[in-house]
């Protein structure tokens, strides 16, 4: 799948970024900072997530409370 195609859902952007390995940030509705991490796993209401490339979920999101999500791999490239 392309960066930019193939995004209908909030589940499809998080399958994505599983599989393609990008960080990334995650708004509530007031845009404030739920967490930045790597996807480990996505479910039907929640998402799963962990710091560590190799390490295993550390967080989990409720997705109705996610607002935004925004990538950051380019920054860590800076």
């Amino acid at each position: 799948m392309n960066d930019d195609e193939g995004f209908s859902s909030l589940q499809s952007v998080l399958k994505w970024a599983e599989q393609t390995g990008k960080r990334l940030r995650f708004y509530g509705r007031t845009m404030i900072i739920l967490a930045e991490a790597l996807v480990a796993g996505v479910g039907e209401e929640i998402v799963a997530l962990k710091h560590r490339e190799t390490g295993e979920a550390e967080e989990f999101l409720i997705l109705s409370q996610i607002a935004k999500v925004q990538t950051l791999q380019e920054m860590y490239h800076l």
